[in-house]
């Protein structure tokens, strides 16, 4: 049986050869480079951006990390937001100030829509970023295998040794 191997990056880093290649049945099956998806580790996947980054995806790192710090920080804003407005409605309630009173219910109250919508913002965000981060393949690497060159000496001889991993 004929196998067609296909060099596609050779290089050295210090003692370290690093080669890529390809064995294929049919010399039609070596036009596509090899891609392999990293790994992530599960806990990874928590943490806002931490896997898309760790997946090789940067934009989409930056969107999840910033998309939960500014709906973390409408939610903490609208919070305050309400509750001052809350406690002017009832100052105003209790001396009989009826305009200012319907003016600050209706400022609780769309801060109290704000609120919620970062609530559901934040919480549908981070439970996409987990879906991403644990089943969405990230961008394809190139596959490599390391060979290595060690010197050996030992008392009666001396040589070289040979590591290939895949």
């Amino acid at each position: 049986m004929t196998k067609f191997i296909q060099e596609i990056d050779f290089y050295k880093n210090g003692l370290e050869y690093y080669g890529l290649y390809r064995i294929a049945k049919n010399k039609k099956d070596l036009e596509l480079p090899v891609y392999y998806y990293p790994n992530v580790k599960k806990g990874l996947s928590f943490i806002p951006g931490v896997a898309q980054f760790k997946k090789q995806e940067k934009t989409k790192g930056i969107i999840f990390l910033g998309g939960e710090i500014s709906l973390l920080t409408g939610l903490v804003v609208s919070q305050v937001l309400y509750s001052n407005y809350d406690y002017d409605y009832n100052y105003y309630i209790q001396t009989s100030d009826l305009k200012n009173a319907e003016i600050s219910r209706y400022n609780r109250d769309n801060a109290d829509v704000v609120r919620a919508s970062c609530l559901i913002g934040a919480v549908g965000l981070y439970a996409y970023n987990i879906i991403d981060g644990l089943l969405i393949k990230g961008k394809p690497q190139y596959a490599t295998r390391k060979l290595r060159f060690y010197p050996n000496l030992a008392f009666n001889n001396f040589g070289i040794s040979v590591s290939f991993s895949l």
